[in-house]
């Protein structure tokens, strides 16, 4: 297969973990409660890497992506999914860089952050979580990754070329002062941490540690 650019897959991160890390976070998500009548915004959705799964298992009109670079959702819906698969399932693409998620126009019962938190400075990820909170249903859930370290990254740019690292109690506070309650979840993943979380005081589905029995590891 010729691709338009260098590789689609490559442009979201290791392109032999591509179906992997897709099929990890739609079965994340699945597990979690995710059904096909629920609403899912994919920030970050690039060349669809789990879109190509949400998209398909969605009912019409359940899925948006968000995405700043409109060529790469372009390259997935050509060499991921097909224009007709996006129009039958009527899947929408917004893009925008300031993390502004009312920008989709509606609710939704899951906000989906793979690797985006790992590229974003502080402000961004207070941003993204503020707006995340206006768009979440009542009984909804956000689900991310961050690169867990010791340090926190105090750059004030997004990182295109590599990732960056917080102490997990950084990344507590900043949900905590947005008014989520917040959980851990032992999920697999290479090189990052999943964590969820929900509006303040609703009860959630699932206990505050997630472990599934049987998981094997990604490789490395």
């Amino acid at each position: 297969m010729t691709y338009r650019r260098a590789n689609h897959r490559a442009d979201v991160g290791p392109e032999a973990r591509f179906d992997i890390l897709g099929a990890a976070q739609f079965a994340l998500l699945y597990h979690l409660g995710l059904r096909e009548y629920h609403k899912v915004l994919d920030v970050g959705c690039g060349s669809l890497r789990a879109g190509r799964l949400l998209i398909a298992y969605l009912d019409a009109g359940h899925y948006v992506g968000l995405e700043p670079r409109e060529e790469v959702v372009q390259d997935g819906i050509d060499y991921e999914t097909s224009r007709g698969l996006v129009d039958l399932k009527q899947a929408r693409f917004v893009h925008n860089e300031n993390f502004d998620l009312s920008a989709a126009g509606e609710a939704f019962d899951v906000v989906l952050l793979h690797s985006i938190f790992s590229h974003a400075a502080r402000w961004q990820i207070a941003s993204c979580l503020a707006s995340a909170k206006q768009v979440l249903t009542e009984s909804g859930f956000l689900a991310a990754t961050f690169v867990s370290g010791s340090t926190d990254y105090h750059g004030q740019s997004w990182l295109w070329d590599r990732t960056c690292e917080y102490k997990p109690s950084t990344m507590i506070h900043m949900a905590k002062r947005q008014g989520y309650d917040f959980y851990w979840l032992e999920w697999p993943h290479h090189n990052q941490r999943w964590f969820l979380l929900k509006h303040s005081g609703v009860k959630p589905r699932l206990p505050k540690y997630c472990r599934i029995p049987g998981l094997v590891t990604l490789p490395e």
